[in-house]
């Protein structure tokens, strides 16, 4: 098989929506409308966020795991020397949300049949 080249492009909610619209009218039978695809999409996302903040960690097996943790702040000269350390300032500790693909997903990426080139 030859490779092929292909250029990334943004997914958006609209190709989302019409890829669900597809697959439940492969798998059930009946293609969802529009709409129903939607609520079926925004709901996803709702029950997701939900998730993440009640539970900080939230596992789809086949997709990967979403987790909040703590970043720690950053030690960072102070050109201004201000303050009481005159030569350095330490940026905030934050929380940030982190994705690890599972397994399954990573393995499926490797030995595609074409690269990607940025457009």
């Amino acid at each position: 098989m030859a490779e092929e080249t292909k250029i990334k492009e943004r997914v958006t909610k609209k190709i989302i929506v019409g890829t669900i619209q597809n697959y439940t009218g492969a798998v059930v039978g009946k293609r969802w409308n529009k709409e129903d695809a939607t609520v079926a999409y925004d709901s996803f996302l709702a029950s997701l966020k939900g998730l993440i903040l009640t539970y900080g960690e939230v596992s789809l097996p086949g997709i990967g795991t979403f987790e909040i943790k703590i970043r720690k702040g950053k030690k960072i000269p102070n050109n201004f020397g201000l303050g009481d350390d005159k030569d350095w300032c330490y940026s905030k500790d934050k929380q940030i949300l982190s994705f690890d693909p599972s397994p399954t997903l990573s393995e499926s990426i490797i030995g595609l049949p074409y690269t990607f080139v940025n457009n």
